[in-house]
């Protein structure tokens, strides 16, 4: 699932062929009747998916942020939300100039993605 959620965050992955089926893998297989359309999928972005794509989409930048001051070597690819979390938490005076790592964790601790 969470590589659907990086999938749909980037409209240019529509043309993807892993797209297509990833899409099947977490929907069902594609039905002929029915075909898969990009409508289809941006109507899930603005519906049902909306809360899990603008978090992945803050989440993104946050990381792109936490990169951009702490470096790859400690903000890894491998990293899971709560490791990423608490290497935020250890280096929050580091964040104080910038707002995306900032306000991605005011949005967990507010609960701001609840389901």
């Amino acid at each position: 699932m969470y590589l659907f959620e990086q999938c749909i965050s980037n409209p240019l992955m529509f043309l993807n062929t892993l797209y297509h089926d990833i899409f099947g893998y977490v929907f069902g297989e594609e039905n002929e009747e029915e075909p898969f359309s990009v409508e289809y999928c941006m109507a899930l972005h603005r519906g049902l998916l909306r809360r899990k794509t603008e978090k992945f989409e803050k989440e993104a930048l946050a990381r792109k942020e936490a990169v951009a001051i702490l470096g790859e070597e400690l903000i890894t690819m491998k990293l899971s939300r709560e490791e990423f979390k608490t290497i935020v938490e250890e280096n929050l005076v580091k964040f104080e100039s910038v707002e995306q790592v900032r306000q991605w964790l005011a949005d967990l601790y507010t609960n701001t993605y609840a389901e």
